[in-house]
This record gives structure tokens, sequence and C-alpha cells, in this order.
């Protein structure tokens, strides 16, 4: 911001904006381009990169604009249309100011002018002394005078439309950074929701209105458009037939985190922060507060929900051949948590968070490996089909179902299956995963049940105690583990005061052609996985991390299906990473606590072994002591006179020689032999000792 020229300008207020091809001047008290460059003592051409040349020779050579290139389209000579004038009226109805609205004719670019009302003229140079208004002024204060809520929207445009749908609306002139603050006064004590456009001036804008209204008492709720993308607004909102009650909720905090994303550079943007992740979209942030309102663990909640979205996916969109040949949109999670800790609650609550109307599926009970593919085919009488390779066979089998989601409540289930013997569930499930050929080519014809690939969607989901997770982490060598998105059903930082419960939307399945089609994936996407892959190839990198990444890509494309689009974009991809983050971590935390419950297991039996070791170890010198004794006794009977010691232990056998020392006591103690403390001068050995001798 630089001093403004043609006025007296305390506080600078002129904003001077390189353009592609130009110099933008806008002096924010509302002094006029032209006499701005008056007071510079320049013209308009002087604003440009490339002016138009004056009269004169033809072989005068015209700079390029900047960054120009052959062939780039000539730059728009815009035709201005006036759109619609504004008015501001102050709280008696007088006009007080104006908001003029331009648009090309040609680009459809659009501009404001502002004007002001002086003694009943209008003029382009804003007045001394002026005091703003709010569009709609009476209307406001009228209906704070009747403790009716007031909606501050961003434009006149998204006023109108909010008056379209019965709310008293308002915005200021000047853009979403000039809201006067002379009247925040008006609010005092009022209740104020404030709708944001979804860009990083609305997010600013939210803050500083919360800030700036609740100073003065108003009860302050941020609103966002439940529509995506970049500048939606309040108008774009209703254009996609949202009511009011569809607006979404947010905090200050959470604004402000919003804008700092919205803020990043998008090449430079790094993965989303938790706090980020819920912000980005409506649909998140719907899920995350319909989980907190069942008292569930959003990430559960979200993870059910785009298990849900895939199943009722049609099989016939599929992930193009990045790696090798394409892929099933095909997902797995594991709900992660003890018994009784909301794998259930997760459940239910995804089941009711988004209302489905995609393709109709099935929820299936996972059986044996074998029986998996009965889930889509059937037993029926022989007839001729065209198999997938266009061939006319006959054929005892017939596919009567398409989509399926295989819900295992507790992994013991699995467990069970995996742990019988030649079992195949698990070699099963991988190629699931990947949209392959299911079924056995049995002898018996009566028991194949071949399942083409890429002609069945199947989803599935396993509640997974942590100490019981073995079944799935001991698989890892097979890559089963890394085609699951680990999810926690425990929520550290769940509120003590539950929200209301927001109304279930309704998602509809994304328009697609007949016939199979291959989801667009970004460039970001296609060359982090090619990355991967070349170093796998070249001995660099693990080779099971090529699942993981396949993980991220298939959680992108459920995001995406989420969102209403059947193609990757970079946004999907980074909040698909922001997923692996949190899968990675649950994951980790649970290969750690079993490996721990493994360490406590074995230290367990190790004590259990020394224990019984022991045990044998006192039962067999008891029974040492015992039969030495008896020998001693016998010895010092047949002796019938004193013997020391070390006369007993030189008769005694050399291997039995370490318990005679117990076996005399042991005698003594029975009272079968008696002592006597012995002296050099009596014992005749080089030194005090004892003696033993049979009792008469």
């Amino acid at each position: 911001m630089a001093q403004c020229p043609a006025h007296d300008d305390k506080t600078p207020s002129l904003r001077v904006t390189q353009a592609p091809d130009r110099v933008l001047l806008d002096c924010k008290a509302g002094c006029l381009t032209e006499d701005v460059l008056v007071a510079l003592d320049l013209s308009k051409g002087d604003l440009f990169d490339n002016p138009r040349p004056r009269a004169g020779p033809s072989n005068v050579r015209i700079p390029q604009p900047r960054g120009s290139s052959a062939g780039k389209a000539p730059k728009c000579d815009h035709t201005w249309l006036q759109v619609k004038d504004h008015i501001y009226v102050d709280a008696t109805g007088e006009p007080v100011q104006k908001v003029i609205r331009e648009r090309c004719a040609t680009c459809d670019e659009k501009k404001f002018w502002q004007g002001y009302c002086v003694g009943g003229a209008w003029t382009w140079s804003k007045p001394q002394g002026f005091v703003p208004v709010l569009y709609r002024e009476p209307d406001v204060r009228a209906a704070v005078a009747d403790g009716r809520e007031v909606v501050i929207m961003e434009g006149e445009k998204d006023v109108e439309s909010g008056e379209s749908v019965g709310l008293t609306a308002t915005t200021n002139a000047g853009g979403a950074g000039n809201f006067p603050a002379e009247c925040a006064e008006m609010f005092r004590g009022a209740s104020v929701s404030v709708v944001l456009d979804r860009d990083k001036a609305g997010y600013a804008r939210g803050v500083g209105l919360h800030g700036l209204l609740t100073a003065v008492g108003a009860r302050v709720r941020l609103l966002l458009p439940a529509v995506d993308g970049e500048h939606a607004d309040f108008t774009d909102h209703l254009a996609a037939g949202k009511g009011v009650d569809d607006l979404v909720l947010v905090s200050p905090v959470e604004v402000a985190a919003l804008a700092a994303i919205r803020g990043a550079d998008t090449d430079q943007r790094g993965t989303y922060t938790e706090d980020e992740f819920w912000l980005s979209r409506p649909e998140l942030r719907h899920i995350q507060l319909f989980a907190r309102a069942r008292r569930a663990a959003p990430w559960a909640v979200l993870a059910v929900v785009l298990t849900r979205v895939v199943a009722g996916t049609s099989h016939l969109i599929t992930i193009p051949p990045l790696i090798g040949g394409e892929v099933s949109l095909n997902i797995y999670i594991a709900l992660v948590g003890k018994s009784g800790s909301g794998k259930d609650t997760a459940m239910a609550a995804g089941a009711d968070a988004i209302r489905l109307n995609g393709v109709p599926f099935d929820e299936v009970t996972p059986g044996s490996g074998e029986g998996i593919a009965h889930a889509f085919m059937r037993h029926c009488k022989p007839h001729m089909a065209v198999d997938e390779h266009g061939r006319s066979r006959e054929t005892t089998v017939e596919q009567y179902n398409t989509n399926a989601l295989f819900i295992a409540a507790e992994i013991d289930s699995l467990a069970a299956m995996k742990n019988r013997n030649a079992s195949t569930i698990m070699p099963e499930l991988r190629r699931a995963w990947m949209g392959d050929h299911l079924g056995f080519q049995y002898v018996d014809p009566e028991k194949r049940m071949p399942m083409p690939k890429h002609c069945y969607r199947l989803c599935l989901m396993v509640g997974v105690q942590p100490d019981k997770a073995a079944p799935l982490l001991d698989d890892a060598a097979g890559g089963t583990p890394q085609r699951f998105i680990w999810v926690q059903v425990t929520d550290p930082t769940m509120p003590d005061v539950r929200p209301a419960e927001p109304p279930s939307p309704l998602w509809v399945h994304p328009a697609a052609p007949n016939g199979r089609q291959q989801i667009d994936i970004c460039a970001r996407a296609k060359h982090e996985i090619d990355a991967a892959h070349l170093a796998r190839c070249r001995g660099d990198g693990d080779a099971l991390d090529g699942h993981l990444l396949l993980c991220q890509l298939k959680t992108a494309v459920a995001l995406a299906l989420l969102n209403g689009r059947i193609d990757v974009t970079d946004d999907d991809w980074r909040l698909a990473a922001a997923v692996m983050a949190h899968s990675n971590r649950v994951r980790d935390a649970v290969v750690t606590q079993l490996a721990q419950r493994r360490a406590d297991a074995n230290h367990g039996r190790a004590i259990d072994e020394a224990d019984r070791a022991v045990t044998v170890e006192e039962h067999t010198s008891a029974a040492a002591v015992q039969r030495v004794s008896a020998r001693v006794i016998d010895r010092l009977r047949r002796r019938s006179d004193w013997m020391t010691t070390a006369e007993v232990r030189r008769d005694t056998a050399s291997r039995d020689r370490k318990w005679v020392d117990e076996a005399l006591e042991h005698a003594v103690m029975a009272g079968q032999v008696e002592v006597q403390e012995t002296t050099r001068t009596a014992s005749g050995y080089g030194g005090d000792g004892r003696r033993f001798r049979m009792r008469s």
C-alpha cells in the first residue's frame, strides 16, 4: 500500500498491483485511476507493458508483453456493460452510496465501481467525513430490534440470493477485507451468521468479523457453503440445490486453518494436517460432525462411508494400468479397537451418515476362500454363454450379483478360516482386492465357480482387536495388511458435549457412460507411483510399498467418488495421503502392541519353564540326599566307631560325594546318628572338624 497522490492521504490507501500485462492502481478511498494518473503526471498507456503504438513509421518494432510467446491468444479489448447498480441507503432510507457492477461482453470479466451521493448528486470521489453504511441497513436495524437473525454475506449478489430464501441479509461495499468497523455497533447483542466465500479472502473476512462482532456482544456463527471449489459462495450453494440448513458450521480456529491451506502455493502444499483434512470439504466436515453426534470416531466413520460408497459404485469403473494392468477400485478397511470400544458403533454411524443412491450391493459374511465367488455366481442349468474373451461356451454357472460388501465384525472369524488346513481365504482376498479372477479350476465341474476379472465389486470391513491382529499382520509377506486402510475406533478428542446431528445428505453415483470406464488420474499421483516403482525395480525400495501407494490411490478415488467425481485431482491425492498417514500410525501401533504381547508371553513361558526346572531340580536333590543318607548310615553301622566327614566322603562313590554333607545332616536330624565337634588333637587332622557314629 502506498499514499494516494490524488487526495490528502494520511493512511496509505493506494494498492499497486502488477498484473500480467499492466500495473493496476486501486485507491481504497475511492479516487479514480484517472485522478491518480493526473497527480503522477502519467497517462493510461504508461500503465501497460505493451502500450498501443503512436502513429509513425511502419517499421517501428512493438515490444512484446512480458512472458508472451508466439501464437498466444490476443489480449481482450474489453467492452464493459453495466449490469446493475446496488444502492446503499442510511437508516432513514436516504441514498448514500452505490456499487456499480460491470461485465465484459467478450470475456465475462467483471469489475466494480463505487459512487457517492452528495447533495442529491452522484460523484466518484468519496466526500470528506463520509460515514459508511451497510447494504439494506434499514432492514438490518429492524431485524436486530426485533431479535431476528441477520446474515452477513460477501457481495450484493449473495445478499439478494439470501433474500430470495427469506433471510435478512447484508454486506459492505469495497470487498471482503473492508467491513467498516463503525458498523459493528449496530449488531450489539444481535444474533449474526456470517456466510464465507470459499477462498482466502473469505476465510480472513470470517475470522475478522467474528472478532469484531463478538467484541460488541453479538452471538456470531461462521458458515461455509456446502459446495466445494475455489471461490464458491452462497449463490453457488443455492444453485447446487442446497438449502440454508445445509450450510456448514465452522469455528474461527477452523476458518483460520482453512485460510492457511488456501494461502499455500498449490505446487508446494504438502499433506493435510488432521484439522485441515476435516475442514477441506463439506462432506468431510459433515462426516466429522455426524460421527461426534453419534459418539463414534470420525476416522472410523469416514472409512466405513468410503467403503460403502465404493461398494455402491459400478464395477465397470476401474483404475487405469499405471503399472501392469488395470486395477479394481475394491477397498478393504480394518476397524481397530478393543472389544466394546466402538467398532459396531462406527459401522452403524457410517451406514447412516450418507444416504446412497448408487449400485445396490449385498452385505455378506465372509466364508472360505472358495466361497467368495458364491457371492456373485451360482449354479444353473447348462446353457451357452459368451465368456470374457468373447467365446461362446457351454456353462453351468451364471452371475446373479455384481456388488458385495463383506463384513467380518471380528477378526476371529477370518482367523478361524485362515487356520483351516489348506485355507485359501487370504490369497483369494488378495486377488479380489486387485479385481482378478476368483474361483478354482476343480476337476469336478460341479465344484467350479469361476468369476472373471473386473466383473464384480467386492469391499471388505473387518473389526480388529489389537491383541488378535496376527492373522492379518502375519500375512505381511503376501502384502495383505498393506492392502487395508487401518483406522482407530476411539477418539481422544471427542468433545464432552455432542454436537447436533446434521441431516444425512444423499450421495448419487457420478454419471458415467455405458461400458467400462477408467478413472482419470492426476499427474502428481502418476509421478509418485512411477518413481516408487522404478526404485523397486532397481532394488532400492521395499517391494510391499507398491501396495501402500496403490491403497492410497484407491483412497483418493473413493474421496473423489464421495465428492461426486470420477477423476482423481491433486487435492484428492493429498487428502488420501492424510488418510494413509493415519492408517500407517494405527497399523504400526498394532504391530508394536502385538510384538509386546508376544514378548510378554515368551517371558511368561520362560518363567514357567524355569519354575518347572527348579521343581525338578529340588525333587532330584531330595531323592539323592535320601539315597546317600541311607548308605552313610549303613557304613556307620558296620564301622561301629566314630568317622570324620572326610572318612565318610572317601567311602562314598564319587558321583554321590556332593550330597554327603546334606546326607549327614539328614541322618543327624532324624536322630539316627550323633555328631561331635572335634579339635586338631582329637581328630588327628589339620583343623577343627566333626565326627559321626550311630546312636547306641
